[in-house]
């Protein structure tokens, strides 16, 4: 057993590695790409293609150094590395296809290099970084960020193995492909790397957990085999209404015309009830409510005419009046057109519908013919 299988030192450009080559059981790594630490001159430009490095120690290492830097790797493989599948100090490596997987420690280490350097900023794309015994990614004190795009992340069948730890680290950005695997984030409240990260449109399969007690990672848009993620964090919904129609209207108490919302919504979990079409908030929020509406009907609109804001709370079809707006008649000729303006606050609580109701006491001889906005804006 040999120390190191490919060692590509600093100064070397431009180099490529192609071909059906396969490099294992070698005591520090399969293959290593050297810039010395060096920061100054040209950077590699290299490519390299089809590689296999088996059960090395760490499977591939690139260390810090511009002529290490701008390398491009498609479908190379890293398995069953006793240590680290990939070691990564060296800045803009990327890396398409293949994978990393089933490595005694991480799949993937983003280690910060000793002496600063132009670390990372690079990106991993559709490749498998699957079955770490520890880690599938360890960003350790990462500055400048690295990016993992439609890449698929299981853990070794346990949420302890194959995690995704993000130690003081900032710009992680991971976006879509799969998420099987447990991510956490450690901040020890001193160093100077440590800042915000991204997690975004994913398929989040069961039992995932996100252990972040700092809240330096931000979570948007993933779902799971139900419907979007609970761990998701949503900071504002928009829903607005737009309707034509030809309804009857019948007075009070009974009102026979419900005007639910159509929803353009920020974040997925605020979803659309299927039976009522009206808005579920899954979050406790305080709402405001602004109106711009313009109503249309066949006979001249009378006094008491009203639209009023009812709440379901618990999804039993049963709406309270929260708030009750008066319709004024515009100055048209026929007296058929109202306009309301107005805005509103109030509290919602998780999980409650929240749906317009119109009443005039015309019940049997007036009819809306069309309706303005009306719009809901959240924030937490």
């Amino acid at each position: 057993m040999g120390s190191i299988g490919i060692s590509v030192l600093q100064g070397s450009l431009e180099h490529s590695i192609s071909g059906n080559i396969e490099v294992s059981n070698f005591a520090q790594a399969g293959a290593v790409f050297d810039g010395g630490g060096v920061l100054s001159g040209d950077v590699s430009l290299a490519t390299t293609v089809g590689l296999r490095c088996i059960s090395n120690w760490n499977n591939i290492e690139f260390l810090d150094g511009f002529s290490s830097e701008y390398h491009s790797l498609s479908n190379v493989w890293c398995i069953f590395s006793i240590n680290d599948g990939v070691l990564l100090e060296s800045g803009n490596i990327t890396w398409n296809g293949g994978g990393i997987v089933s490595s005694g420690n991480a799949n993937v280490h983003l280690r910060h290099p000793a002496a600063g350097g132009n670390p990372h900023h690079g990106v991993f794309n559709g490749a498998l970084i699957n079955h770490g015994s520890t880690y599938a990614i360890h960003a350790d004190h990462v500055n400048a960020g690295h990016v993992f795009s439609d890449c698929l992340f299981f853990d070794n069948f346990d949420k302890n193995s194959g995690r995704i730890r993000l130690e003081n680290s900032r710009g992680i950005s991971i976006n879509g492909g799969i998420l099987s695997c447990a991510v956490e984030y450690i901040d020890d409240g001193s160093h100077i790397h440590r800042g915000y990260n991204h997690l975004t449109n994913m398929d989040v399969r069961d039992g995932v957990i996100v252990d972040d007690p700092t809240n330096r990672i931000f979570r948007d848009n993933s779902y799971t085999a139900i419907g979007t993620w609970e761990l998701n964090d949503t900071e504002r919904f928009n829903a607005t209404k737009r309707t034509n129609m030809d309804t009857a209207l019948t007075g009070a108490p009974s009102y026979n015309l419900m005007e639910s919302f159509d929803f353009v919504v920020k974040d997925n979990r605020d979803a659309i009830n299927p039976t009522f079409g009206t808005l579920i908030q899954p979050y406790n929020a305080e709402v405001v409510t602004d109106i711009d509406a313009v109503i249309y009907f066949n006979a001249a609109v009378t006094s008491g005419t009203v639209l009023t804001l009812m709440m379901d709370e618990f999804q039993t079809g049963n709406y309270v009046g929260i708030k009750t707006f008066q319709v004024q008649p515009m100055s048209d000729p026929t007296g058929t057109i109202a306009h309301l303006k107005a805005s509103y606050t109030f509290a919602i609580p998780k999980d409650a519908q929240v749906a317009w109701f119109i009443t005039t006491p015309d019940a049997g001889t007036n009819t809306v013919k069309g309706l303005g906005v009306i719009r809901f804006i959240a924030d937490y």
